[in-house]
């Protein structure tokens, strides 16, 4: 299976909406390939936000007595005419070239129409500026969109603890760059890093704890000509600063070494965070 074919599907993996072959074919290949992981992670997260979001929402009784009826009805029209919902699609180049979708009944279909609705409405709120976005936040967007999905999946770190030194010996065959710490104990707890990527970059992911919230800083190659945001300046360092999702992304650039922040923290603390943070 290709990795653009598993993210295209990921949700329909996710909601139980493919045959038990093809489920087999999505768990191995996110097995293998760290990127699509984050991804199914993340779509997780999500649909588990909006779960807790849709609890309290509940129709009258006797009105969803009467839709549930009107839908059964309209299935068995469609079994009485040997309609089968179900669809293939192939996938160019794999041993077995079909994703197979189960049939989903008309009493389920709704519903479904309906969750997305939910989501395009709270996730698409969170994003309602980009369509205002400077022309320096759109080409930015999808490199720090994948920072805040690295940091919204909560993937387990791949080392643990502390110890500057066991960090920076992880990372050293991984990366082309040194992966050291950027903040003091005091100002932030290190308790994790994981290796990832951002776009097509190897980075390094650094996990800590500010007073209970989490903090992502990702560490990865930029060419200087890729573009970072629209540029600012915070107690006196250069920041460039983005917006995705409802997460602050605030950057620092060395070189061709770039440093990406996003976290659970208010904004201002973020801001000082990446301001103050020990970049090489």
């Amino acid at each position: 299976m290709k990795c653009e074919l598993f993210r295209r599907h990921v949700d329909a993996y996710v909601d139980g909406e493919v045959d038990p072959s093809t489920q087999i074919d999505f768990e191995r290949h996110a097995s293998e390939c760290a990127r699509c992981q984050e991804d199914l992670a993340f779509v997780r997260a999500a649909k588990g936000h909006v779960r807790m979001a849709l609890g309290g929402a509940k129709a009258p009784s006797h009105l969803r007595a009467r839709v549930l009826s009107a839908l059964d009805s309209v299935d068995a029209d469609r079994s009485g005419q040997g309609a089968d919902l179900g669809v293939a699609i192939q996938d160019e180049g794999a041993p077995r070239p079909w994703i197979r979708f189960l049939p989903v009944k008309a009493r389920y279909a709704v519903p479904l129409v309906a969750v997305a609705s939910l989501v395009l409405a709270v996730f698409g709120a969170a994003d309602v500026r980009l369509g205002r976005a400077t022309g320096a936040e759109q080409a930015a967007m999808p490199m720090f969109e994948d920072v805040v999905r690295l940091h919204s999946a909560s993937l387990p770190p791949d080392v643990t603890g502390a110890q500057p030194q066991k960090v920076s010996s992880y990372f050293r065959d991984k990366v082309r760059f040194p992966v050291r710490p950027v903040f003091d104990q005091g100002q932030a707890e290190l308790v994790g890093a994981r290796l990832s990527n951002v776009r097509d970059h190897r980075a390094a992911a650094l996990y800590y704890n500010v007073r209970g919230n989490r903090l992502t800083v990702v560490v990865f190659e930029a060419a200087p000509s890729e573009p970072l945001g629209p540029r600012t300046r915070y107690m006196g360092r250069e920041l460039y600063l983005s917006q995705v999702g409802g997460y602050t992304v605030p950057v620092v650039r060395r070189g061709q070494v770039t440093y990406a922040f996003t976290g659970d923290v208010d904004r201002d603390t973020l801001l000082r965070l990446a301001a103050a943070a020990r970049v090489q």
